[in-house]
C-alpha cells in the first residue's frame, strides 16, 4: 500500500491535502 500526497486544493481560506491511495 502506498500513500501519496495527492495536490493540494484551496478550499475555504485555507489549503486542503488529501492522502490518495490508490
Amino acid at each position: 500500500m502506498e500513500t501519496v500526497l495527492k495536490c493540494c486544493f484551496q478550499t475555504s481560506v485555507y489549503p486542503h491535502c488529501e492522502l490518495d491511495s490508490a
